[in-house]
């Protein structure tokens, strides 16, 4: 019994959550990402935000689905970023930003799982 419980919690911590994007702090962090010529895909959040909490589920979800080669997928801690914060007006949070070749081609603000997938979907090429 103990067993299949710890194979059970084992499993379930593994599926939530395979991948954490990379948290950039500064622009040549992110510039590093956004220049790759692929789409890159940045949360801005903040620990504090219970919709960003809400959306990180969706967001480790589709990292670990199309996270890799063709998209990257980024984190900014808007509490440890505010260079940034204030370059991309992630005052109100949480918001995703789109980028290709180092300009924003997408913008999703709010807690919109069902936007967020679909647009995932579209930028990978699935």
């Amino acid at each position: 019994m103990m067993k299949k419980l710890a194979l059970l919690l084992a499993s379930s911590f593994i599926s939530l959550q395979l991948f954490s994007a990379i948290e950039v702090s500064t622009q040549a962090q992110l510039n590093s990402y956004i220049n790759q010529g692929k789409v890159t895909v940045v949360k801005f959040y903040a620990n504090w935000c219970g919709p960003c909490k809400t959306l990180n589920k969706t967001y480790i979800q589709l990292e670990n689905k199309f996270g890799g080669e063709a998209i990257n997928f980024i984190a900014v801690n808007i509490d440890n970023a505010s260079a940034l914060k204030k370059k991309y007006g992630a005052h109100r949070i949480p918001l995703v930003l789109f980028f290709k070749n180092g300009q924003i081609i997408h913008r999703v603000l709010g807690n919109s799982p069902a936007d967020l997938t679909k647009l995932i979907t579209r930028y990978s090429g699935r």
